[in-house]
């Protein structure tokens, strides 16, 4: 069991944690995933956006909801031109420490790199999906994390002798990484009625994308999306 120091020392600053944990998960497939998943790409013939990719994955990995997840987000965020680097960085990674190749011994990063080389290759359905990709965040930030850690917080009374009750609170983490490549976090303390703001928000941009996807949609998909 690693400490949570250790965890963080382990984890460095050179590879963002989602992203090692994604990995982690490549390296878990076997040969008849990763083919399958190559091949649902490959022959994919309209354009893939992330529900796309989602679903393509899942058919491949039915049993298990979160590796269908981890390995959607590499094929969706991870280009062809990016998998050289990453597979550099974790092997940088990797011999940083000792203890680090503990952690990945030498045949999961090599399932690693020949799983991820399989996922990732130039493939038209994956250039399309890309240039979409960079036509989204070519002005904006980009999330990869979202964490909401609910706390309470004693209000005593005037002599400090006893509480009177409490407050509750939400701290609202968002992780991004900036146009330089950076990674940063914002945080912001929010009331319950200030979350479901939020929430109320994104339902309602949600349905608006809904209806911005059905007025998009040519009559070839909609045919398809009907058998």
């Amino acid at each position: 069991m690693i400490s949570s120091n250790d965890e963080e020392a382990s984890l460095g600053d050179e590879l963002a944690p989602q992203l090692l944990a994604d990995l982690r998960v490549v390296g878990s497939l076997t040969p008849e995933v990763v083919s399958c998943i190559a091949n649902a790409v490959r022959q994919t013939t309209g354009m893939l956006n992330g529900p796309g990719v989602s679903n393509l994955v899942q058919r491949c990995i039915p049993d298990s909801e979160s590796a269908a997840v981890a390995i959607s987000r590499l094929v969706f965020n991870v280009t062809p031109e990016m998998k050289d680097g990453i597979l550099e960085e974790l092997s940088q990674w990797r011999l940083a420490y000792k203890g680090r190749q503990e952690l990945m011994p030498t045949e999961l990063y090599d399932n690693i790199r020949r799983n991820l080389d399989s996922l990732i290759q130039d493939e038209r359905a994956s250039r399309l999906l890309h240039k979409s990709r960079r036509l989204q965040r070519d002005t904006g930030n980009e999330l990869y994390a979202v964490k909401c850690i609910c706390d309470v917080r004693p209000v005593f009374d005037d002599e400090h002798s006893s509480i009177e009750g409490f407050v509750s609170l939400i701290n609202f983490q968002l992780g991004y990484q900036k146009q330089n490549k950076e990674y940063d976090t914002l945080e912001l303390s929010l009331t319950e009625d200030e979350l479901q703001y939020i929430v109320d928000k994104s339902i309602d941009a949600i349905e608006k994308l809904q209806v911005l996807r059905e007025a998009m949609a040519s009559p070839e998909e909609e045919e398809e999306e009907s058998l």
